[in-house]
């Protein structure tokens, strides 16, 4: 598996996404610490999300290469907004480079990604029209007594 430190327009775009910008207008509520308390990431956030999202990816591609790069997040001009579809590939872009150390899935930026993947699928086109509950067709269904006494 190889690795890369996806560009700054990459981690510009998926900040926008997690503070409210872009395939929706509803921030991500995030639990950064990992102590169960979700807030608001607020557009002050900016810069900081963007720093932490860079700094988890280059860690993954220092842990993966045994090297010492740093990496400097700069805002951007602002970027269009993704499409929630393109937000979804975007993450898990992301989550591929910078998933390559040992306790990422404990990482605030492995649960900024799941965070912002949550507020996205609601956004992907035919979501709101899909069921909720998956049920087969009803000539297909059968109860638990049904199956007992094999009238199925």
């Amino acid at each position: 598996m190889s690795a890369f430190v996806v560009g700054n327009d990459h981690i510009a775009a998926m900040t926008e996404l997690a503070v409210g910008r872009g395939a929706s207008t509803d921030a991500v509520y995030w639990d950064e610490k990992g102590d169960g308390v979700r807030k608001r990431i607020q557009r002050e956030d900016f810069d900081r999300i963007g720093q932490l999202l860079l700094d988890e990816n280059v860690r993954s591609v220092n842990y993966r290469y045994k090297a010492d790069d740093v990496g400097v997040f700069v805002d951007p001009p602002y970027l269009q907004g993704p499409t929630a579809v393109e937000g979804l590939s975007m993450v898990v872009c992301y989550q591929y480079q910078a998933c390559e150390t040992p306790d990422w899935e404990q990482s605030a930026a492995y649960r900024l990604c799941e965070a912002i993947i949550q507020k996205l699928i609601r956004h992907v086109p035919g979501y709101d029209d899909a069921p909720w509950e998956w049920k087969g067709p009803a000539e297909k269904r059968y109860s638990l007594m049904d199956m007992a006494t094999g009238r199925y």
